[in-house]
């Protein structure tokens, strides 16, 4: 019986090493068949001309296929290469001259170097071969090379990588290749080639994974199947050197994807509200084998009771006269309770001819609209939209363009640990006409001085203006560290399902499926502080790049903001001067505990817009007939003087 045994185990490992290949393509193997060792059609491993078909059976056999190092069967009328996949040692394949429209080389780990040119391919995909660092692929159709395979491509251009005469619009790309991408491209006279990494959202070639889920522990009882992971959390990973900041997305998971070393990683708040079990996590990775190491974290809230609501007021359509414009206003729950409340907001609606809202407004009067809201849970965000039809020229009262129209979102709270920011002041100046894909610094073109160090808020709108649908979008926002502080960056909302990083100054957003039909448009909401070291009269600029599909990205528009003082002569602050109530509707208080001597009232621009001179420790100021929005008051005493910033509700 063990003899038996022994020699059917000898037949099958005999009949497995000698499986043939399946070639489908007659000229292909024919001309694999022809090779002998002197016509250079296959080389082994020292570069010697080889016979392919060792036994002589006019078949290929796998065994056969590993010994070739180096194929070449060019000028053969070969319309497709199935079976090249067996080759598994190759590291050159030459099949320029063919009739080929497809080229499958997925598998050949090894493969170095592919000429492949007058075929008729439209496409080439070498992301499954982590070696290939060297192309010539000129006279095709191509207009996709996908080289994110993880491997540094060759920067030599003649004999080495030529891709001449083809319509090539996009290739893609590892990280930090672009640079050699484009030196090719134009070698081989290709102007206008999109170059990103942006076919695929992981990375090239090998790599390992961190991945895990944020919940918070919303009953107090430990993390648990009726918690819920918490989208937007902010997860940091560092490895000592270089550090990574993701955020969660709609599932509460978040995902880095390292290559060797010791990671640490930590979830990081916006304040002081909560800790995280465990407070930080290592990951370590001996190899580059697509590991995968879990780590979740456990949120619960601090002993100390805190309630914290924001509202940001964001356009998402501009206003232009006789148009639509659309706006969101979003509300979080910053803090560690469960809240319940309302949110309202105001604004001129004698500009607008209709009003429309999602959801409908709860209360709706002259020029302000409320809607009410339970268990609002923490870090839990909503939104509203509101859909105004802006008034034309010949309408009253008319809109025309370089009007402003201001609006006021309020979310007040009890007791609200920053009151400062359940008020939000929108001033929006109409335009003629806007592009789409544009950026705006929500809190405008200019800032007070002490606004220094705060957050700006910025919404970047895009819209597929092109003819088909787009399936994947990403957005970038690089920072410029002199002016923000880039660890401070809140992702606050989101139209369509979304993962964010922060590598560097560059912050990217990736919208993966996002199947943007023709016409359609989306949104995002982000918040970053300025640095505080940054001085009266300082510029803060921001721009995106908007990538749709493989499509050369779209640049939007330059968003400035600006930080001046209004002058303040030579007097000293005078810290007695006190401004009540703020927000105010109708009248302001302004008391001081000596002569106050005069009050300037300025507009959101710097305009001065009106004088009084009280001589007196107590005097009000009439604002009724004042639009809404925000306006600076300069009040002078005997004593000093102060500005103020008031909001007019």
């Amino acid at each position: 019986m063990k003899t038996t045994m022994f020699c059917f185990f000898l037949l099958f490992t005999a009949l497995a090493g000698a499986q043939v290949v399946t070639i489908p393509d007659a000229n292909f193997k024919a001309k694999l068949l022809s090779a002998t060792t002197s016509n250079n059609v296959a080389r082994d491993e020292y570069g010697n001309s080889i016979v392919i078909d060792v036994n002589g059976d006019n078949n290929i056999q796998q065994t056969e296929a590993l010994l070739v190092y180096k194929l070449k069967v060019e000028e053969a009328a070969i319309s497709s290469l199935e079976g090249v996949q067996f080759f598994n040692s190759l590291r050159e394949l030459e099949c320029n001259e063919n009739n080929l429209t497809v080229l499958n080389v997925s598998g050949l780990d090894y493969l170095e170097a592919v000429e492949c040119a007058d075929n008729q391919l439209t496409e080439l995909d070498f992301s499954e071969n982590p070696s290939l660092t060297e192309l010539i692929c000129s006279n095709n159709n191509l207009t996709y090379i996908n080289l994110k395979n993880g491997a540094l491509h060759s920067a030599a251009t003649t004999g080495i990588n030529e891709w001449n005469n083809n319509p090539l619009a996009f290739v893609c790309t590892d990280e930090g290749e672009a640079a050699i991408v484009n030196t090719i491209a134009a070698a081989s006279g290709l102007t206008d080639v999109n170059t990103n990494g942006y076919c695929s959202f992981t990375p090239g070639g090998a790599y390992n994974t961190i991945t895990g889920s944020v919940i918070f522990d919303a009953d107090a009882d430990g993390c648990d199947t009726t918690d819920v992971p918490q989208r937007f959390m902010k997860v940091h990973s560092t490895d000592g050197t270089q550090s990574c900041i993701t955020f969660t997305s709609a599932t509460g998971n978040y995902k880095f994807y390292p290559y060797t070393g010791t990671y640490t990683v930590t979830p990081e708040f916006e304040n002081n509200y909560f800790t995280a079990t465990p407070a930080s996590a290592t990951a370590a990775f001996m190899l580059l084998d697509n590991s995968v190491q879990t780590h979740n974290f456990c949120v619960t809230a601090t002993p100390t009771a805190y309630s914290d609501v924001e509202i940001v007021m964001v356009p998402i359509v501009h206003a232009v006269p006789g148009e639509m414009a659309s706006y969101k206003m979003v509300y979080k729950n910053k803090g560690n309770q469960v809240v319940s409340g309302a949110v309202s907001c105001t604004w001129n609606t004698a500009l607008f001819n209709n009003v429309n809202t999602i959801p409908a407004a709860d209360y709706a009067g002259i020029s302000l609209y409320s809607w009410n809201y339970t268990n609002l849970k923490p870090f839990e965000s909503r939104e509203i939209i509101i859909n105004l039809n802006v008034n034309g020229s010949s309408n009253n009262p008319p809109v025309n363009t370089g009007d402003v129209i201001s609006f006021t979102a309020m979310a007040p709270v009890g007791t609200d640990a920053l009151p400062a920011d359940n008020n939000f002041v929108f001033n929006q100046t109409v335009v003629s006409a806007t592009n789409p894909n544009n950026i705006t610094c929500i809190e405008g073109e200019t800032q007070a001085t002490s606004d220094i160090g705060d957050y700006l808020h910025y919404v970047i709108n895009f819209k597929n203006t092109g003819t088909s649908t787009v399936q994947n979008i990403v957005i970038t926002y690089p920072v410029d560290q002199d002016d923000f502080d880039i660890n401070t960056l809140e992702l606050l909302n989101s139209s369509l399902p979304v993962t964010a990083t922060i590598t560097g100054n560059n912050a990217e957003f990736v919208f993966p499926n996002a199947n943007l039909m023709q016409g359609k448009h989306g949104n995002l909401l982000i918040k970053v502080k300025t640095k505080s070291t940054i001085t009266q009269g300082t510029h803060v600029a921001s721009r995106a790049n908007i990538y749709y599909d493989y499509q050369q990205p779209l640049e939007t528009n330059l968003a400035t903001t600006v930080f001046g003082e209004l002058s303040t002569g030579n007097f000293e602050v005078d810290a007695s001067v006190k401004v009540y109530p703020n927000p105010a509707k109708d009248t302001v208080i302004i008391s001081a505990d000596t002569a106050i001597t005069s009050i300037e009232i300025y507009d959101i621009q710097g305009r001065l817009l009106q004088t009084d001179m009280p001589d007196n420790n107590s005097t009000t100021l009439n604002i009724a007939n004042r639009a809404t929005g925000i306006y600076f008051v300069k009040i002078t005493t005997t004593n000093g003087s102060k500005i103020e910033k008031i909001i007019k509700q």
